[in-house]
């Protein structure tokens, strides 16, 4: 049955738009849920499609509450947001903002792994009022995996991040960045060591059985954007990427152009039978061009830094 209390807040005749639904025929949908219509492929398809439309009005909706509240408090619009992951320690001089689960983030659903604190905190970048948003922690599609929709819940936090950034770029021009961190373990055999830092230059994800773009994605694909998208070339900017190498060598911490996979057995450790496919088929990618993305960022020697790194750990690995 529909989760009911995501209709708390949303507009019932802007869901009837966007599906076509009338309203008695959305009521039906909602309330009628028994052995038989279970089991009609027609019913489970108007489920699908009443839920993409509730998640599209959630989505905007707690984007206007938390622009509101960050108004309410005198704070401009973020110019950059973060989703990190787990050992965060922001600065003295923060903002704290609430935490997931309450308001204004009424709808992130709270991360379960260790470390995953779930936390909002604007921190300040100049003297000007510019500000970094900066979410800690995010759920995992393994946290939600029984859910039946489960894609939808373990995305819902970035697309209100995207939601937020596309109305800065429709109101007034402005792109604000996003960020996104990873700890992972390194393979051995590598320059890169612990404590060093990466930029993801391509990403895998076998551990995601709750992609987004898995499960109902009609409206999304519509209202959205379409997740049939090539993602080669697109995991990182390649300007703000030379930035962060300059202030890394000025700070003067090791910096590397890596691949990043979540395993397959994510959260648990890795076998050597997981770690040798994943080294296979880091070594072939980089014949069939991962190695241009690594020189594309760093220089002519980008191929020979390129390291591969993992979800979790293995007996034999580095853990950064």
């Amino acid at each position: 049955m529909i989760i009911e209390s995501i209709f708390n807040h949303v507009d019932l005749n802007e869901a009837s738009r966007l599906t076509g639904f009338s309203l008695p025929e959305m009521d039906e949908i909602r309330y009628g849920h028994d052995l038989l219509r279970s089991i009609s492929t027609l019913w489970q398809a108007k489920e699908r499609l009443l839920i993409q439309a509730a998640e599209l009005l959630t989505i905007r909706n707690d984007a206007s509450v938390i622009e509101n509240e960050l108004s309410n408090k005198n704070l401009k619009r973020a110019v950059g947001y973060g989703i990190l992951t787990g050992g965060f320690k922001p600065p003295d001089d923060v903002i704290d903002l609430g935490r997931y689960g309450e308001y204004p983030f009424t709808n992130f659903p709270l991360p379960e792994i260790e470390g995953h604190e779930g936390r909002v905190f604007a921190i300040r970048i100049n003297d000007e009022g510019d500000y970094f948003l900066a979410m800690t922690g995010r759920a995992h599609p393994n946290e939600w995996f029984n859910n039946p929709y489960g894609n939808i819940i373990v995305a819902h936090q970035l697309r209100v991040v995207h939601e937020l950034a596309r109305r800065q770029r429709a109101d007034n021009g402005v792109n604000p960045f996003v960020f996104l961190s990873y700890m992972a373990g390194v393979a051995p055999g590598y320059k890169m060591k612990p404590g060093d830092a990466g930029i993801i230059v391509s990403n895998t994800e076998a551990s995601n059985f709750l992609h987004p773009g898995a499960g109902p994605i009609g409206l999304f694909d519509q209202n959205l954007g379409p997740h049939f998208q090539s993602t080669i070339g697109r995991n990182v900017n390649v300007d703000l990427a030379k930035m962060y190498i300059e202030l890394a060598k000025a700070e003067r911490v090791n910096i590397f152009p890596v691949a990043l996979e979540g395993g397959p057995h994510t959260p648990e450790f890795e076998t050597y039978e997981d770690l040798a496919g994943y080294l296979i088929r880091f070594n072939l990618a980089k014949k069939l061009g991962l190695d241009s993305l690594g020189n594309l960022i760093f220089g002519e020697n980008g191929s020979e830094l390129l390291t591969p790194t993992f979800g979790m750990g293995n007996p034999n690995a580095k853990i950064r």
